[in-house]
């Protein structure tokens, strides 16, 4: 008996070490225990963030996708962005930032606070640099972005970031006007393949497609605002961010609830494009907010909301990283939003619809057609240059061949042409026209806005530009990092720019024909963008001619162009030229307020 009761145990004792091995092992197939020992998985808290400094490996390859890589942020945090071609990423990349340096700037130049908490959402999220900023700060965010690529870099960034996934929702698709949804997708493009290949631009257009292998463009899935706030179902809505590229107003009409149920605090909206600061403009009054501008955007902030004490706050918080910026993504504050009248329009072309109109041509601007077949953008007021392209369709010549014939030579049969100090981009467009890869250099926000409007009225051009957006100066001045550009004429040539390095030199608060702007060496440029070749070149740059070409040996000795044309006009840059073209090997030829130098055969 008593050996039968010691068999029981026996069998007992060995069926609980049996079932607590294999229990062991079943976990340990997940992959929840190592050595045999579970692990506990640590639970995020709520409000957790990154420490000021890591040091995990900065690029885990399991976050990152292909041609992306990891940038720092000066928030913090650490996220992905595009290798190369992209201007976001690039400020990211080397000055830690993108607009707004934290969340409460934001707030700041609309003039009030932000909410304590709540959900963002982040319409255009491109790589998610506000996402990620919402999301640190204890929001819960929405991040609507059609873009495969971007969305590749947030997951990758929500990747090195793991306790901000839970607050971030992606929208895979593009928000559209009502009548738009039908079509069930559109198609979305890069601005520029060459430095912006990050900002797309939707188009709903019947039969719109993209061509076989192109990277840069998508066929992408449509859904209205309503819809996707309908199916998330968020229980607030309190701070928006909407940049969308010219398609705003289409997001607004069919986005009706934010409004009539969510009422959020405050809206950040890109406005410097079409007539999206009509369609706000519209919304504030009907929804009862109040409308703030600075640079390229218009803020709505709720009425009773604001913070008094903050309404008068600067309006360029976190605008150094845009003065750095190109192309669309570039709303320094230094022009004002104005929707355009009815009499600027009839100045238009005929040729020009007005769904084009809207979509390139900002505020305070209008279309000018030129001699040359093309149609460009211009101020609509206080510019000679406008004024006289407006007049006489042209400015200073009809076409390239004037220019090599008024300094005595002939054209190369293309190649590269440097413009510096490009304005409103006339030679620009010109070159690019013919042919030319153009490195367009130029320090004004507001001439670099006008620049892309006409690039996207001629988007076969696109591809041909380049635009630097900043000052050259002498090697000795490149160390202040920044100067003060400011309109030589308020009342009559607002785009003609004139550089003061000086130290101390600012702007008054509220110019809007001043701004400070960053500075490089023409080697400096000409280093980044290794150009195959230089071959004609543009420099009008008031009197600052001779800083120019004491930064820019490497023109002559590596690239030696066959033609430059240079004002002279002003100061002692004549003497500058001549001691160039003496040293280098041309021949000088005075043309009314320039000097064309041109190569001596070898």
């Amino acid at each position: 008996m008593m050996r039968r009761k010691y068999w029981a145990l026996a069998v007992l004792c060995a069926s609980l070490v049996f079932l607590l091995y294999n229990r062991s092992f079943n976990i340990c197939s997940t992959g929840l225990c190592s050595d045999r020992r579970i692990q506990p998985v640590r639970p995020v808290q709520a409000a957790e963030t990154l420490p000021a400094t890591t040091t995990r490996d900065p690029t885990p390859k399991s976050c990152l996708p292909a041609g992306m890589r990891v940038a720092r942020t000066s928030a913090g945090f650490d996220m992905v962005v595009l290798e190369k071609d992209d201007i976001v990423s690039n400020d990211i990349y080397t000055k830690h930032e993108w607009e707004i340096a934290r969340t409460e700037d934001m707030a700041r130049r609309a003039g009030t606070t932000l909410p304590p908490g709540g959900t963002f959402l982040d319409i255009g999220a491109n790589i998610g640099y506000y996402t990620l900023l919402f999301a640190q700060k204890g929001f819960n965010v929405i991040a609507v972005e059609a873009m495969t690529r971007n969305r590749q870099a947030i997951m990758g960034s929500l990747c090195l970031n793991p306790q901000l996934q839970e607050r971030v929702t992606i929208v895979p698709a593009a928000l559209v006007a009502p009548w738009e949804v039908d079509k069930g997708h559109c198609v979305v493009k890069s601005t520029n393949y060459k430095v912006n290949i990050g900002n797309g631009f939707l188009n709903c257009k019947q039969g719109e497609s993209c061509q076989s292998g192109d990277e840069n463009c998508q066929t992408v899935p449509v859904k209205t605002l309503d819809t996707v706030l309908e199916d998330l179902a968020p229980s607030s809505v309190d701070v928006v961010k909407m940049d969308v590229e010219v398609y705003e107003c289409h997001v607004l009409a069919g986005g009706g609830s934010l409004f009539a149920h969510f009422q959020p605090k405050l809206l950040q909206i890109e406005t410097a494009w079409g007539n999206t600061s009509a369609c706000v403009h519209e919304q504030a009054e009907k929804h009862g907010y109040r409308e703030q501008k600075f640079g390229g955007d218009t803020a709505m902030v709720r009425i009773g909301h604001e913070a008094p004490e903050l309404q008068q706050a600067p309006a360029d918080i976190g605008t150094s990283t845009q003065a750095s910026s190109s192309t669309t993504l570039d709303p320094a504050p230094i022009f004002k939003q104005s929707v355009i009248s009815t009499s600027t329009l009839s100045a238009t072309p005929a040729g020009i619809s007005d769904s084009m109109r809207n979509m390139c041509v900002p505020a305070g601007m209008r279309v000018a057609a030129v001699s040359a077949g093309f149609d460009m953008v211009v101020f609509s007021e206080d510019d000679l240059v406008s004024s006289e392209i407006v007049a006489t369709q042209r400015w200073e010549i009809d076409n390239l061949e004037q220019m090599a014939s008024k300094a005595g030579t002939t054209l190369p049969p293309g190649g590269t042409f440097l413009d510096i100090g490009a304005n409103l981009g006339y030679y620009t467009l010109l070159f690019a026209q013919k042919g030319f890869n153009v490195i367009a250099v130029e320090a004004m926000t507001r001439n670099r806005q006008a620049i892309m409007g006409s690039l996207c009225l001629n988007p076969q051009l696109q591809e041909r530009v380049t635009i630097v957006p900043a000052a050259l100066v002498a090697p000795w001045e490149v160390d202040k990092g920044h100067c003060v550009v400011k309109s030589t004429n308020y009342k009559v040539n607002i785009g003609n720019g004139f550089l003061n390095c000086k130290q101390g030199e600012s702007c008054q608060s509220g110019d809007e024909n001043c701004q400070t702007v960053p500075v490089k060496t023409l080697d400096t440029v000409l280093e980044d963008l290794a150009p195959s070749s230089v071959d004609v070149v543009k420099m009008d740059v008031e009197v600052y001619e001779c800083n120019v070409l004491a930064g820019g040996g490497s023109l002559f000795t590596h690239f030696h162009p066959k033609l430059l044309q240079i004002e002279t006009a002003w100061g002692n840059a004549s003497h500058c030229v001549q001691a160039a073209a003496l040293q280098y090997g041309y021949s000088t030829k005075k043309v009314a307020g320039d000097t064309a130098m041109v190569s001596k055969p070898l």
